[in-house]
C-alpha cells in the first residue's frame, strides 16, 4: 500500500513528466521519470513507480482520468462549467483542477489550459503537510503554466 503523501508526489511527478515529454504515452512517461535525476527526490525506485502505476491502472493515466477531481481532457467543450467559483475558475472553461501549494502560497490550476492563479497565502493548512520537494515539483509544473486572472461569477446583492 502506498502512503497518501507518496501517492500525491507520484501523481504530481507523472503529471509533470507528461508535460515535459509532451505525450501521454505511458512508456515515454515512465522512461522520462526514471532517466531524469530531478525525479529521484520523488520516486524512490522504479519498482515503487511501477507498483503505483499498476495500482491506479496505467490505462487510467493515459485516458486522463488519473487525477482525482480533475477535468484532464483534451477538450472541455462537453463538460459543463462549475457553478461554484471558490478559488476562481479558468477564464476559458470555467472549471479548475484544485489547488497546488508552493510553500504557503496557494495556486488554483487548470491543467487543460495550462493556466494558474494565486488565491492567497496561508489560507489553508495543507501546505504544512508538504515538503520542500513537493513545493519544488509544484513550482516546476506551475512554471510551465500561464498566470491568468481567474473567472468569478458576478455577485448579486
Amino acid at each position: 500500500m502506498i502512503e497518501p503523501n507518496t501517492e500525491k508526489r507520484l501523481t504530481t511527478a507523472i503529471k509533470l513528466a507528461m508535460e515535459e515529454v509532451g505525450s501521454r504515452d505511458p512508456g515515454a512517461i515512465v522512461a522520462h521519470i526514471i532517466r531524469e535525476p530531478f525525479y529521484s527526490k520523488f520516486v524512490s525506485s522504479e519498482e515503487q513507480l511501477a507498483e503505483y502505476i499498476v495500482s491506479v491502472g496505467l490505462k487510467v493515466v493515459v485516458d486522463g482520468a488519473f487525477f482525482r477531481n480533475s477535468h484532464e481532457h483534451d477538450d472541455n467543450s462537453d463538460k459543463p462549467p462549475f457553478t461554484d467559483d471558490f478559488g476562481g475558475l479558468c477564464p476559458r472553461c470555467h472549471r479548475n483542477d484544485g489547488i497546488l501549494n508552493v510553500r504557503k502560497t496557494h495556486w488554483t490550476v487548470c491543467h487543460t489550459h495550462k493556466a494558474c492563479w494565486s488565491i492567497g497565502t496561508n489560507l489553508f493548512s495543507s501546505w504544512r503537510n508538504e515538503t520542500e520537494e513537493d513545493w519544488d515539483m509544484n513550482y516546476k509544473l506551475l512554471s510551465t503554466y500561464d498566470v491568468v486572472e481567474p473567472f468569478c461569477y458576478a455577485r448579486t446583492a
